[in-house]
């Protein structure tokens, strides 16, 4: 844990803005594409 927390300091403003629009745009994604794959099982 300690590693990631090095990379993390060493990474700028903007870098960190970037990597959390990513994961966020990530989870959306994932999310959206389980509740579809969800509503197909249930339509069968």
């Amino acid at each position: 844990m300690s590693y990631l927390h090095t990379i993390w300091s060493q990474l700028s403003w903007s870098d960190k803005w970037v990597l959390a629009i990513n994961v966020f745009l990530a989870v959306i994604f994932f999310a959206s594409w389980r509740n579809k794959k969800r509503r197909q099982k249930q339509g069968e």
